[in-house]
């Protein structure tokens, strides 16, 4: 769990100076210090969401049939008596999600003396439902067999030394108690890699379903407000459309859902092992409209005069019906996090600049007409509120338009919005989540923002 202390006094003061601070303070949940808001924003940022959302993929199967399919895999996994027990349930406002929660809470478990450590990224999945699998751990008990009760901690700061025989005394954080699937000589074996799930989470500390087993081309793990955004952006049979900075697949994939698999979506990333894992999706959810291309989306417009062809990167201006800009962002609002609370404000400064280049080519690549969303899964205002506010006084031909599905919050206040802008905007903000303003499944997600625009004509 993090505490103020735990959290760099760069990111402190980053999120204060332009962002929290113009809230003044936060009456209606009794929070009227600095310490007081951000420690709150801390703490909900350490824990994952109460709820698991698998989008379907109605394409291929029916809500129904999934909703069907979905909820024998979970009686399966964990019958009556268990400890666990999970419901799947549709959303009242989007039509292709499934929300998966818990029926049953149990008290938190206590740890043991068996403690088995895990790298940081391993330690966010085992947070969100996931067991462990053998190429996450970093150390084991001396002797530890199959079948032994453990308790797994996240080596946070990436100190621990892999193979490490002793008790590990850096910083660490329980993540829940779970059985040992194999044996210490099994994971660090020098002859083979390792593979398979090394520790079953049997306890683990957040009541979230593990659907590593649950294998269909009907089902994609997605957070619920990257499933807002696709919808935000509202595609249509036949168009041409461009995700700007696509991996891993999420959001690309539902576009062509959306859009029933018909036009073409061009999907750049400058990074060769996140474009393959855009494949893998595309080819898992048996999708033909989407056309991956490793390209630095910074460099996607062509400046030659009379560009004609449309079937690779760079495009010519106004090429593009729909343009999704999820760009490179701090991702403070991804949870739960640990290690990225400790970004250096010189790192955190260096997002929005980026950004900045990414919508320039986003607006000169959109058709007059068109729509261009943009989204964040992050919370500074300089990446989200103000960012919006550049580019509606940069871009004259940029107009804020409503979003089909809103749930979110308003953009905050005092970050270069009008009123009517903020009402346009969605944010899922890790401050709400406690206050119960709008349904719990729609509160409690991770921190997110989303902006819609519509390219005019100008004189």
């Amino acid at each position: 769990m993090e505490t103020w202390d735990d959290v760099s006094d760069d990111l402190k003061e980053y999120l204060w100076d332009r962002t929290y601070s113009t809230i003044s303070s936060d009456k209606e949940n009794g929070l009227d210090s600095k310490k007081e808001i951000l420690g709150r924003i801390f703490n909900n940022l350490s824990k994952p969401p109460k709820y698991t959302v698998v989008r379907i993929n109605t394409l291929q199967c029916s809500i129904a049939e999934a909703k069907s399919s979905l909820q024998n895999y979970l009686e399966q996994e964990y019958p009556y008596g268990s400890g666990q027990s999970f419901n799947a349930t549709g959303h009242p406002h989007i039509p292709d999600i499934l929300l998966v929660s818990a029926v049953d809470v149990s008290s938190k478990p206590k740890e043991c003396p068996n403690e088995v450590i895990v790298g940081c990224q391993c330690g966010t999945a085992v947070l969100r439902g996931a067991h462990v699998f053998a190429p996450g751990v970093i150390a084991a008990p001396i002797g530890m067999k199959r079948g032994d009760v453990v308790s797994v901690y996240s080596d946070v700061d990436g100190q621990c030394r892999k193979g490490l025989t002793k008790k590990f005394g850096g910083r660490k954080i329980f993540v829940g108690n779970g059985r040992a699937e194999l044996a210490r000589n099994e994971i660090f074996c020098v002859d083979t890699a390792p593979s398979g799930i090394a520790v079953s989470m049997t306890e683990p500390l957040y009541p979230l379903p593990s659907l590593n087993g649950y294998s269909s081309h009907c089902a994609f793990l997605q957070n619920l407000p990257s499933v807002v955004t696709s919808h935000a952006l509202a595609p249509r049979p036949g168009e041409t459309i461009l995700d700007m900075c696509a991996a891993p697949g999420g959001k690309t994939t539902h576009i062509a859902q959306i859009m029933q698999d018909k036009g073409v979506i061009f999907a750049l990333d400058k990074s060769k092992p996140k474009i393959d894992k855009i494949i893998r999706n595309i080819q898992n959810l048996n999708l033909t409209s989407i056309k991956p291309f490793l390209w630095d989306a910074t460099k996607a417009i062509c400046d030659v005069e009379g560009k004609k062809e449309l079937d690779k990167p760079p495009f010519a201006a106004g090429t593009f019906d729909r343009i999704l800009l999820d760009g490179p962002c701090s991702a403070l609002g991804q949870r739960p996090q640990h290690s990225l609370i400790r970004k250096s404000r010189q790192e955190l400064e260096s997002f929005p600049i980026y950004q900045r280049k990414l919508l320039n080519t986003a607006v000169r690549l959109l058709k007059t007409g068109g729509t261009l969303v943009y989204s964040t899964c992050t919370i500074p205002s300089e990446e989200n509120e103000r960012q919006v506010a550049w580019a509606l006084d940069k871009f004259p031909c940029l107009q804020l338009v409503k979003q089909d599905i809103h749930i979110g919050g308003f953009g905050l206040a005092n970050c270069g919005l009008s009123e009517e802008q903020r009402r346009l905007v969605q944010r899922f903000d890790p401050l709400d989540i406690d206050k119960q303003c709008r349904p719990p499944t729609d509160c409690d997600t991770i921190g997110f923002f989303i902006a819609k625009f519509y390219k005019k004509e100008t004189t």
